[in-house]
């Protein structure tokens, strides 16, 4: 949403910027509340939305990459403790549970977990260890909320409710 807005103020800006110079070609003025506004006034307050526009351009990227590395952060402690608690459940199949490519769990038979992501769209991943299968499911989900898997051996089943 950031970025976005942040786009549609540089294109005002921009469309700004080249009204001035068709209005000031033409030999007329740029008026604002019916005061008529000089050529170097009109670049200073142009030069002053560039710098905004720049500005937010890049708060607005930067914003992304703090969230995916907040989000790595989070995903590792979350897959650090499953990891521990799968340890601990004990079983003999257990299927590996992967979000976004980041190994999450061991999921034994009957077992659920409960995952948080950050992002919009989503892939979850899950390796069968007996007979080496593989399965992805792309999905998507509000940031910051909660996916819950059930998975069923009969068949090989998966099935994924948003939540």
């Amino acid at each position: 949403m950031r970025k976005s807005l942040a786009i549609i103020s540089l294109v005002s800006t921009v469309i700004i910027i080249f009204s001035g110079f068709l209005i000031y070609a033409n030999g007329r003025n740029v008026e604002w509340f019916g005061i008529s506004i000089s050529p170097g006034v009109f670049g200073g307050i142009v030069a002053g939305l560039i710098v905004y526009d720049v500005i937010a351009m890049k708060n607005a990227f930067t914003a992304d990459k703090k969230i995916a590395a907040s989000e790595t952060v989070i995903m590792a402690r979350t897959a650090e403790k499953n990891a521990i608690d799968g340890a601990l459940a004990g079983c003999a199949i257990g299927v590996q549970v992967y979000l976004n490519g980041t190994p999450m769990t061991v999921v034994n038979n009957g077992q659920t977990i409960s995952m948080t992501t950050f992002v919009k769209h989503n892939e979850i991943s899950v390796h069968y260890t007996a007979g080496n299968i593989s399965r992805s499911f792309e999905f998507e989900a509000v940031p910051g909320g909660n996916i819950h898997i059930y998975l069923k051996y009969v068949g090989a089943k998966m099935s994924i409710v948003n939540q």
